[in-house]
């Protein structure tokens, strides 16, 4: 009942995502990748978009294997599970290691994980939860986070939408950090590719 009620309150707690109109930045690769302003930050949202001729099922299980993302998601370097709800509901911890002078972040999410009525739509949707533990030694812990991946199967191919905003916080400029938000999603899709030819 505690997690019910945790679950409901955090849901009623996010706005949405804001509905500026998205712009291109990049085209490249079978890659699609937008930004948009949201209402009252200086930071943008963004968007990575492809379609690859394979099935939901394959990039289902490279998305339910977060242990493996250090390995193809830009920047991460641990993911530690804190707890699991259901197979579909998990408190997952991340890390990151910045380049210097960039202190490194943690992030705590509630990942939920959803299915279309034909479950040929498999979205999984992270909320930021940044007092779900205590702050960690050398991180400074992002309290500002809300993101999804959603997979869409249609004739053999799936489509795959990476859609992601955050403030960081620190003395990170905003123009700095909206200058990452393109080179870092387009390298986290091409390993996305990468591993499932």
């Amino acid at each position: 009942m505690k997690n019910i009620i945790l679950l409901i309150l955090l849901i009623a707690s996010f706005s949405g995502f804001s509905q500026n109109e998205w712009n291109k930045e990049k085209d490249q690769n079978g890659i699609i990748l937008y930004t948009r302003n949201v209402e009252g930050e200086g930071i943008k949202e963004f968007k990575a978009v492809m379609t690859l001729k394979t099935d939901i099922r394959t990039l289902e299980k490279i998305l339910d294997n977060y242990k493996d993302f250090p390995n193809w998601q830009t920047n991460l370097t641990r993911i530690e599970t804190i707890k699991k709800i259901s197979n579909n509901q998990i408190f997952e911890h991340y890390f990151t290691d910045l380049p210097w002078p960039i202190d490194n972040r943690d992030l705590i999410t509630l990942l939920q994980k959803k299915y279309s009525t034909d479950k040929k739509i498999i979205t999984y949707n992270y909320y930021c939860v940044p007092n779900y533990l205590p702050k960690e030694e050398n991180y400074l812990r992002v309290k500002k986070s809300e993101g999804f991946w959603k997979l869409t199967e249609k004739s053999g191919y799936t489509t795959i939408i990476y859609q992601f905003k955050a403030d960081p916080g620190g003395n990170i400029p905003d123009w700095l950090i909206n200058s990452f938000l393109i080179d870092g999603p387009f390298e986290t899709m091409s390993n996305l590719k990468k591993k499932i030819k």
